[in-house]
């Protein structure tokens, strides 16, 4: 859920006096959990990023800071077991009228976890009352601090709006009709350029692209992957491209080259062997770095991406 974190009864959460132990407990046993599952691999369990520095320690917050945030974090929890309930009251709807059988559910998040320093924004003016005790009420307003935010990615490298994983990997969950590997994990490589594919594969619909209407999609559909079946290799030499808000990167099999707007500097990344993206690997790769670079320009160029013309600065 995004900030403001309000819910209908903010007294009751469920989740008082869970988040206690401060959020580098939590991030822990993130990721203990998710490596226990299959959702993470050996490699990011072995070696995660580093907390980030940035963040104050929560033994070095106060009783009353501890509190503060630690309320953050239950009604961030609270939000979220409110939206699996409403969403369990749809399919429950969809049972009823015979629909659920007929019905794909995808769900994903847009990012990485979305973070924030303490207090309010400038831009959030006047009058709410953000007192301790009117926390997730109607009239205030509270965010998910950054040190919450770096546990709900726990392993990974930095937060939402930055290209490194941290900022760009999510989970999604699949279920319904013709998902027959529902509750199975799979960690192929899918990007949301791959979403529209699959859902008109599954709906049985056309692209208009097929008769010349728009332009061919990007992705590929992974209907395939989510029957049992299996879904052609992404080919090695197929580059993927992106860009946010002036951050580019790009991921061809393994690697991933990574130009984050602060420090305008390339860097390649092994994912398989550092899924937290902590050894730059231009340095004996810089072939690879080169031709990626160029793969990405090309797009940019074609894409017309606004601001993609800053000079680009080799390691």
């Amino acid at each position: 859920p995004h900030w403001p974190l309000q819910l209908p009864d903010p007294n009751d959460t469920g989740y008082a006096g869970v988040y206690d132990d401060g959020y580098e407990a939590l991030a822990a046993r993130r990721l203990e959990s998710a490596w226990q599952q299959g959702v993470i691999s050996d490699a990011l369990h072995e070696n995660p990023a580093p907390w980030a520095t940035d963040i104050a320690a929560w033994d070095s917050l106060s009783p009353d800071e501890q509190a503060r945030a630690s309320r953050e974090m239950e009604l961030y929890a609270g939000m979220m077991s409110d939206l699996d309930e409403q969403l369990g009251r749809i399919f429950e709807h969809l049972t009823t009228i015979g629909e659920m059988d007929n019905t794909v559910v995808l769900f994903m998040s847009d990012n990485g976890a979305s973070g924030q320093p303490p207090g309010l924004p400038t831009y959030i003016e006047g009058g709410w009352d953000n007192s301790f005790e009117n926390m997730g009420n109607y009239n205030a307003f509270a965010g998910l601090s950054n040190g919450w935010s770096h546990a709900s990615m726990a392993g990974y490298r930095s937060l939402k709006a930055s290209p490194w994983e941290g900022g760009t990997r999510v989970a999604a969950f699949v279920a319904g009709a013709g998902a027959t590997e529902s509750g199975s994990v799979d960690d192929q490589w899918l990007s949301v350029k791959d979403d529209m594919p699959t859902i008109l594969e599954l709906a049985g619909a056309a692209h208009p692209s097929e008769t010349g209407q728009a332009p061919a999609m990007s992705g590929r559909s992974f209907a395939q992957l989510i029957q049992g079946g299996e879904m052609d290799a992404r080919a090695a030499n197929q580059p993927i491209p992106f860009e946010f808000s002036t951050n580019r990167w790009i991921v061809q099999g393994d690697w991933k080259a990574v130009w984050p707007v602060d420090s305008q500097r390339w860097q390649l990344d092994n994912l398989a062997e550092d899924p937290a993206e902590q050894t730059d690997r231009s340095g004996d790769q810089s072939q690879r770095l080169a031709s990626l670079i160029d793969a990405w320009e090309t797009w940019a160029e074609e894409m017309q991406i606004v601001g993609s013309m800053v000079e680009t600065t080799l390691p």
